[in-house]
């Protein structure tokens, strides 16, 4: 039951928080359509897209928790793509600032459904294998919590969850404050984000090498 909690809590707060920059080209699409007053069309790309991310995350933590797990070498190695990786993209967050409206693109003329758009876009897109493999890593490689494949559908199912909470919260604050917008506020939480996850990194760094000096993995 721990290690569900666990799990589940990880999945939740790392798919709402890593959802937050808008750079990646559902958050401009859900940015884009919230400019214009699309509300539910907004809503609508965003859950379809945390559908695929879901998956992408089910996939990327069975197949870590089935195959990478029976053998040790995989922990010390794990560790240090996880420092690194929580160093890059910690680093990024601190460096992050909204687009302009002038940045955003145009909205295309023609257009499917929104909940297949996102859908479509998340599930192709190779980001986010990238992104919920290093996150299995990480929890494997800080030893947080033993990974079994049962585990697999609550991560899942908590981090397409994590997303479209953040989306909803987002087109909420649209919604409600229009072209005043608190985007200082949200500027800041993502940069509050990054310091967070540079600590995280230099507390992987320093247990990897405190491994190894000692002769353990």
């Amino acid at each position: 039951m721990g290690a569900l909690l666990v799990v589940v809590v990880v999945a939740f707060v790392l798919g709402f928080a890593g959802s937050m920059p808008v750079a990646g080209p559902i958050a401009v699409m859900v940015v884009t359509r919230g400019a214009e007053g699309r509300f539910r069309d907004a809503l609508r790309l965003a859950f379809g897209a945390s559908a695929a991310e879901a998956i992408w995350a089910f996939l990327a933590f069975w197949g870590f928790a089935t195959f990478a797990t029976k053998y040790p070498v995989v922990l010390p190695i794990s560790r240090g793509i996880t420092a690194l990786v929580l160093l890059v993209v910690g680093a990024s967050f601190l460096r992050w600032k909204p687009k302009a409206k002038g940045d955003l693109p145009a909205r295309a003329h023609r257009e499917g459904s929104p909940l297949v758009l996102g859908f479509g876009m998340a599930v192709l897109n190779p980001t986010l294998v990238v992104t919920w493999s290093a996150v299995t890593t990480a929890l494997y490689s800080l030893e947080v919590v033993e990974l079994n494949g049962w585990l697999a559908l609550p991560f899942g199912i908590a981090a397409g969850s994590g997303v479209i909470t953040w989306f909803v919260v987002l087109v909420g604050l649209m919604r409600r404050y229009g072209k005043r917008f608190p985007a200082k506020a949200m500027m800041w939480t993502v940069r509050g984000m990054g310091l967070l996850l540079v600590l995280v990194a230099v507390w992987a760094g320093v247990g990897l090498v405190r491994k190894l000096t000692s002769g353990g993995a």
